[in-house]
């Protein structure tokens, strides 16, 4: 019943209407905010380019939610945390560096409905990073361009994800 709840309270939504500033906005999101788990995503033990990594996402605040004639736009800010081990040379020993990293984020999930017989919609995530480094024991390297890299391997499975789960969700309501 509850997820009937946010699903029908998301759908109604749907109206044109901007960030927080009327009730029913207010109201979805405090129940996006309060559905949304606290850690979205944890891996560890990442093949990459530096070597092997850990990633951990979490909500940073609350989130925001408003439409337009088109498109509904969710925003949330997230933490994220990177940690591993990077594999250099140092005197022609290859040794393996703790590094770390954690910086925020406001992340967008725009929703495109295509009102058909059945009632789908199409999927935009956009998480941007800022300029950040990745602290190796005092050893700075850029990060930004690897975790873009990152993203956009890891985006259209994330997008798939989250484009199955409202559609389960508008088939609970029958849409």
């Amino acid at each position: 019943m509850k997820k009937k709840l946010v699903s029908a309270i998301l759908c109604l939504s749907a109206a044109n209407m901007s960030y927080g500033e009327n009730a029913l906005n207010t109201l979805i999101e405090r129940v996006l905010s309060k559905q949304l788990p606290e850690v979205l995503f944890h891996a560890k033990d990442i093949p990459w380019q530096y070597g092997h990594y850990n990633l951990h996402i979490s909500k940073a605040g609350d989130a925001g939610i408003g439409s337009g004639p088109e498109t509904i736009t969710a925003k949330l800010p997230l933490k994220v945390q990177l940690s591993g081990k990077v594999k250099q040379k140092l005197f022609g020993q290859e040794i393996d560096i703790d590094c770390t990293t954690e910086f925020e984020t406001n992340s967008e999930m725009i929703f495109k409905p295509v009102f058909a017989e059945t009632l789908s919609s199409k999927l935009d995530m956009q998480i941007p990073i800022p300029e950040t480094e990745l602290d190796c024991q005092g050893l700075k390297l850029p990060i930004k361009p690897a975790l873009e890299q990152l993203i956009a391997k890891e985006k259209p499975e994330w997008e798939a994800q989250a484009e199955a789960e409202l559609k389960k969700r508008l088939e609970t309501l029958g849409l």
